[in-house]
């Protein structure tokens, strides 16, 4: 099973990975909490499989 994905494609996909990770923890750092701190009234449902 080596050498089975072209290390071009295996390192844009890393780089691609780590521009996210930097992104949402950027967006996260910016987030804060809501000014009550309560959860909303209804719980989230899961859709029907």
């Amino acid at each position: 099973m080596v050498g089975l994905l072209n290390p071009m494609l295996a390192a844009a996909a890393m780089s691609a990975s780590s521009l996210l990770v930097v992104g949402n923890s950027l967006r996260l750092r910016a987030w804060q909490p809501s000014p009550t701190g309560r959860r909303p009234s209804r719980p989230v449902t899961r859709m029907p499989r």
